[in-house]
């Protein structure tokens, strides 16, 4: 039985093997492969494709602008926060009693502050 076997494999490596891979590979270069498997229902998957890449592409495109939108609003965000923090420190400086003394003493006006707490009038 294994003589039987033997028999019926076919030879690897001959030159029918070889033929038959160069008429392939050469089909394939040629694209008669392609021109072979090549029909109307080809045509729809390839447009279905190139739809999508072109979606993908602008997607990518959207993405990318919004993310540069987000970084820059951050950006001034952050620079605002800043400035008001820096505003409401000035502020705060300038409303303090001694400060006020300060810049009446500076334009020539003579003020004094009171040493007593102010008294509320009940009726």
């Amino acid at each position: 039985m294994e003589e039987e076997r033997e028999e019926y494999t076919p030879q690897q490596g001959g030159v029918e093997d070889r033929k038959a891979f160069v008429n392939k590979f050469w089909n394939f270069v040629e694209g008669h492969i392609l021109e072979k498997a090549f029909n109307g229902r080809m045509i729809s998957w390839i447009v279905a494709i190139a739809i999508y890449a072109v979606l993908q592409v602008g997607y990518n495109y959207s993405a990318m602008r919004k993310i540069k939108m987000i970084s820059t609003n951050n950006t001034t965000l952050q620079d605002l926060r800043m400035e008001h923090i820096t505003l409401s420190t000035e502020l705060m400086n300038d409303s303090r009693i001694t400060t006020i003394e300060e810049r009446v003493e500076e334009a020539g006006l003579t003020i004094c502050t009171p040493k007593t707490a102010p008294i509320e009038i009940k009726e």
